[in-house]
């Protein structure tokens, strides 16, 4: 059988009669050569299994020959989507270009992708296919449109490599219209708010600083001076902390990444060149846009400038020197706080004060709506949220604008109602 020829041979009993499968249809195998094969010294013989009439199976039979005809990896393309998808996946990790949250999403998001596809060979994923399975998945684990759609997204990419390998011919997701966002609703505390979790944090922290004082007056006592770590000090930091964000708008993750030398206390800025992971690795903002210089109100100020003290002289009792590269908000021993036990412990300050539920990101868009709502231009806001472009600004926080609405109407009716006069200029008579 040369390469491409196929042939179509119906399935019978050992009785001679043609077998039927449980819906009557006569069963017919279709073979086709995928060509000499060097290594193994013999001809590629790919099968199919097709049930209904012979025309049918010629019908299949000239659709695998138009996939070899066009580079079609036959055998590749029996392989399982969910074999594939691991493989995906570790080839993208290897090549260090994914963070390790986008490696923990992909994860995720490739399980769920298994537990409906996982079996079905790569060629037997059509667009309805695709399409099934966003259905199926939505309606039994409750997703919203906004997963679906990040499902998509990955399951796509994995596809399209199936099609730079030749396993398939076209992407089955190309024709499936992926769910939109749902749409997003970006928490903000409104001005009056955002005093009193202002005065909620200045109360912490001098509740903090005072039942540090009393630890290390108890330890002081007892003559406990060889210990590894100092009570208390994570509890001021993780204060501290969440000042800096109100203040700033920086991320959780940039917070805590910033060390010493990215404050300049006698000028009032903040520098965020760098943010940690929930793993604890320090890396770059999520982009260039992301490194960026802030400038600080005077309570922030004095209130660093009072830490930088006291840590570097509680610190000092266990033999650690602060230096410019130590994190500013550090754990008991100096160290950079888990990201994760900040969290843990931003559930616990707001739910004692008030404000159970808030999250931290929520202070980013504090920032930014009530900048916006005061008249701040978009590019200085951009600038300190550490945005690509004013665009990204203008998308998220848009709803901070319609505040000074009726502020704009009144304006505009002021104009319309009372025009400026002209002023009338005599011009100098001509001779």
């Amino acid at each position: 059988m040369a390469k491409g020829d196929g042939g179509i041979k119906q399935i019978k009993g050992k009785d001679g009669k043609p077998i039927k499968d449980s819906e009557g249809r006569f069963v017919w195998e279709v073979r086709i050569s995928t060509g000499w094969n060097p290594i193994a010294k013999k001809y590629g013989i790919q099968t199919k299994r097709v049930h209904g009439s012979k025309a049918d199976a010629r019908k299949k039979r000239d659709e695998m020959k138009r996939q070899l005809e066009n580079g079609i990896d036959l055998e590749a393309a029996k392989a399982c989507l969910g074999d594939f998808a691991d493989r995906w996946l570790s080839n993208r990790i290897e090549s260090g270009e994914l963070s390790d949250n986008t490696i923990d999403r992909y994860t995720l998001i490739i399980g769920q992708i298994k537990k409906y596809l996982g079996a079905v060979a790569i060629s037997d994923v059509t667009p309805l296919v695709v399409d099934d399975f966003y259905r199926a998945i939505k309606a039994d684990r409750g997703l919203t449109n906004t997963t679906v759609r990040k499902i998509h997204q990955v399951l796509r990419q994995i596809m399209e490599q199936a099609c730079i390998y030749d396993m398939i011919l076209r992407n089955p997701c190309d024709k499936v219209k992926a769910p939109k966002n749902d749409p997003v609703n970006r928490e903000s505390l409104s001005a009056v708010d955002a005093s009193r979790l202002l005065t909620a944090i200045e109360r912490a922290e001098s509740e903090a600083y005072a039942a540090e004082s009393a630890k290390e007056c108890r330890q002081d006592e007892r003559g406990n001076y060889e210990r590894g770590y100092i009570h208390g000090i994570t509890e001021i930091a993780c204060v501290l902390a969440a000042r800096l964000g109100l203040a700033t708008g920086a991320r959780r993750g940039e917070i805590l990444a910033v060390t010493w030398q990215s404050i300049d206390l006698a000028n009032g800025l903040v520098s965020i060149a760098a943010s940690i992971t929930a793993k604890g690795i320090v890396k770059e903002p999520k982009s260039k846009a992301g490194n960026r210089v802030i400038a600080l109100d005077a309570a922030t100020v004095n209130a660093l400038c009072k830490w930088q003290t006291v840590q570097a002289f509680e610190l000092g009792k266990i033999g650690f020197k602060v230096k410019a590269d130590t994190p500013v908000f550090s754990d008991a021993k100096g160290g950079y706080i888990n990201p994760c036990n900040f969290s843990r412990w931003w559930r616990k300050f707001t739910t004692a004060n008030g404000f159970e539920g808030l999250k931290f990101h929520e202070l980013r868009h504090t920032q930014a709506t009530l900048l916006l709502a005061q008249g701040v231009d978009v590019k200085t806001v951009q600038n300190r949220l550490g945005h690509a472009n004013a665009s990204i600004t203008l998308n998220w926080y848009a709803h901070a604008v319609p505040e000074n609405d009726r502020a704009a109407a009144d304006m505009l009716g002021r104009l319309l109602d009372e025009p400026p006069k002209l002023r009338v200029v005599k011009l100098p008579k001509t001779a």
